[in-house]
C-alpha cells in the first residue's frame, strides 16, 4: 500500500481494496474450477499445514503430492504437478489452447501485480491465503 510519512494515502487504500476484490475473486474461481475437476478436493487439504507460498503445501501442492504418493521432496513439487496436470501456466508463458493462467484462479501471485518484491511485501500473499483458508474451511463444513 502506498504510504506518506507512515499513513495510506487515499489511493493507496483503493488500490489495495481493489486487488483483495481481485483475490477474493480469483480464488472463487479457482475454487469453482476445483470443484468441477476434482470433487472433494477441500477435504485433502490439511490447513494447518497450508503455506500458499510452499509449493508442497500450497492448495496444488498437497492434493497432487498425496495423489502421486511422494513424501519427499526430492521427488518433486505438487504444485507443479498440479499445474501441468490441470494445464495452468505462469504469466510470462504464452497461452495455448485448454491452458489458463495459475493467478486467475489464485493460485499464485503474478509478479507484475505486486509491483514490487514479493519478499518484500508478504501481504500479498497473506491475504491470498487468508481468501484460500475460507474457502477451504467452507467447504470442509458442509
Amino acid at each position: 500500500m502506498t504510504t506518506i510519512l507512515g499513513e495510506a494515502t487515499k489511493e493507496g487504500k483503493r488500490e489495495w481494496r481493489n486487488m483483495q476484490r481481485r483475490y477474493r475473486a480469483r480464488v472463487k474461481r479457482g475454487s469453482a474450477f476445483l470443484d468441477e475437476h476434482k470433487p472433494g478436493w477441500a477435504n485433502e487439504i490439511d490447513t494447518s499445514k497450508f503455506n500458499i507460498t510452499d509449493p508442497y503445501n500450497c492448495i496444488l501442492g498437497q492434493l497432487f503430492m498425496k495423489e502421486n504418493g511422494l513424501e519427499s521432496r526430492w521427488e518433486g513439487s505438487g504444485y507443479t504437478l498440479g499445474s501441468d496436470f490441470f494445464n495452468l501456466r505462469e504469466e510470462d508463458e504464452k497461452l495455448h489452447k485448454g491452458e489458463k493462467y495459475a493467478h486467475h484462479l489464485g493460485f499464485t501471485i503474478a509478479l507484475d501485480e505486486t509491483q514490487i518484491s514479493l519478499w518484500i511485501s508478504p501481504h500479498h500473499w497473506d491475504m491470498l491465503a487468508r481468501f484460500w483458508i475460507s474457502e477451504i474451511r467452507a467447504r470442509q463444513a458442509a
